[in-house]
């Protein structure tokens, strides 16, 4: 583990019935580190391993710059749909990511953070694959989740619910898709008591601004234009220009495009 933290890690067989059931149990506790920390905490689970310390994660540890994809994407008026369906909310958020975080791993990305009804998303290119090839797949991410999520059985079933229908009537689920490339700071934040694994950066919050203009401009997808200059050629002939504006905390101009999803194949999915 220490060598690739990532790693999927295989049911203990050992011949003896107490050391399997040792190694078992380490073997339950490495996977759920795995999943607590997820890509961008492999760099700290491995140093941690390599150096032996017996005190845990030296939270005082400098964070590493990184450049990378960073997607934000949040569930459309999920105010109303927690008050009509209470408890039950927590099925279709889970379903959602489900569907989000399938398409992002199958697509060279890694989730990162789960913020209610919001998810943080990133793709870092590395090894032997293209920058371009990265930039590509993140966008096909996207538009998978839309289409997967307008035809998933299990969330059509929670929002055709009559409470749902009479407080939003024809609501179904809709998410809201930023997409943004820059540095950030891939680090842990926090202290013993409260560990996140994360990255800090303008840029990671301008992921989180163009979801919100999303809503602004009428498109499910919003991506920068440091995003469009990396697409291949035949992927951006596909999207679409929506606005140059001016961000707030830069006097430079970002350029916003949106690719358009299909509508007959929701419809059909439906």
């Amino acid at each position: 583990m220490a060598e690739d933290p990532l790693e999927p890690l295989h049911t203990a067989r050992h011949k003896h019935p107490k050391i399997a059931k040792i190694e078992h149990g380490l073997i339950s506790l490495a996977q759920l580190l795995q999943l607590g920390f997820g890509e961008a905490g492999a760099r700290v689970i491995s140093r941690s391993l390599r150096s032996g310390s017996m005190c845990g994660v030296d939270v005082n540890n400098t964070g590493t710059i990184i450049n990378a994809f960073f997607g934000f994407c949040d569930i459309r008026n999920f105010t109303d749909l927690t008050e009509v369906l209470q408890a039950d909310v927590v099925k279709v958020v889970n379903n959602v990511g489900r569907i989000v975080h399938g398409n992002v791993t199958r697509n060279h990305g890694a989730p990162n953070k789960n913020i209610g009804d919001a998810f943080l998303l990133v793709w870092k290119p590395k090894g032997d694959v293209a920058i371009q090839e990265v930039a590509d797949s993140a966008l096909r991410s996207y538009i998978q989740s839309i289409l997967e999520i307008s035809r998933d059985r299990r969330l059509l079933y929670h929002t055709s619910r009559k409470e749902v229908q009479e407080r939003m009537p024809g609501y179904s689920t809709t998410m809201g898709f930023g997409l943004h490339f820059g540095w950030a700071i891939e680090c842990t934040i926090g202290s013993r008591h409260k560990l996140d694994a994360s990255y800090l950066s303008p840029h990671v919050n301008m992921a989180a601004r163009l979801e919100q203009a999303s809503k602004q401009y009428g498109v499910p997808i919003l991506i920068s234009g440091d995003v469009f200059g990396l697409l291949s050629k035949r992927v951006q002939v596909l999207c679409r220009f929506v606005d140059r504006v001016t961000v707030k905390g830069s006097n430079a101009p970002v350029e916003l495009y949106t690719f358009d999803v299909p509508e007959q194949h929701q419809r059909e999915g439906g």
